[in-house]
């Protein structure tokens, strides 16, 4: 890994103000323009220097990239520590998931246990790199981002969907199919249930992280799928089941 001091190359503090930096850049790409070094090798290669100082840090969205790297990079050089980070798919987070994840020439192993959360960062210890002075390898701490997903949201543990139910189920009660991360279920659906109405799935949400076998409930909203022609008497007795 190069580190590079954008703020040294264009003579600037790491606080300055946009204008300073425009000004800076402006002053030294005339000094060390092509046309009026004519050919200087050193001249040459400061202008490329500053040219690529001015690219990351005139721009608001990469600056602020680049100092967290630079924080980043810091934190490498004196105590070996590692941050990265990686993203996961819900089913990975409910089932649990192994990646290879490479840094700086290195591949390091990352095994990621069911019920990990959003955000969640895990770390393992001595995988870093080596500490300054000959001290002990940092750790390698890997911040973990679970996707949305289309059917599911997560609650802590819980789960939460939609579940598209028959007028006919639901006036008359019965079971339906559902769709869960364990697999598919049937869930009862009570006699009379209207739309909006919550029904619990137990131990079918997440997984509860480091807890064998436990998990969190699937918790599932009503929508009554009504029919293209209805008769006035069922249009009426939708109305009594609507929330």
């Amino acid at each position: 890994m190069i580190y590079k001091d954008y703020y040294k190359d264009l003579g600037v503090r790491k606080t300055a103000a946009p204008g300073e930096i425009k000004k800076a850049y402006r002053r030294l790409a005339k000094k060390y323009h092509p046309e009026k070094s004519k050919g200087n090798k050193t001249a040459i290669t400061q202008f490329k220097n500053i040219n690529e100082a001015n690219t990351v840090l005139g721009d608001p969205a990469k600056r602020k990239k680049y100092d967290q790297l630079v924080a980043d990079w810091k934190r490498y050089e004196n105590t070996g520590s590692i941050e990265t980070e990686t993203t996961i798919s819900l089913e990975d987070a409910y089932h649990g998931v192994t990646r290879l994840i490479r840094f700086n020439g290195q591949a390091i192993k990352v095994r990621i246990k069911p019920g990990v959360a959003d955000l969640q960062i895990l770390k393992i210890a001595g995988k870093g790199g080596r500490g300054r002075g000959g001290g002990r390898n940092g750790d390698f701490s890997v911040t973990v981002r679970v996707a949305p997903h289309l059917e599911f949201r997560r609650i802590g543990n819980d789960l939460r969907r939609d579940l598209p139910v028959k007028s006919r189920t639901a006036i008359l009660g019965g079971k339906t199919q559902i769709t869960t991360l364990k697999g598919k279920v049937k869930i009862n659906i009570p006699k009379g249930t209207s739309t909006g109405k919550m029904l619990k799935l137990r131990g079918h949400g997440m997984p509860i992280y480091a807890k064998k076998n436990r998990f969190g409930d699937l918790l599932v909203k009503v929508s009554i799928m009504k029919p293209d022609h209805l008769m006035e008497e069922q249009i009426d007795l939708f109305g009594t089941l609507a929330p």
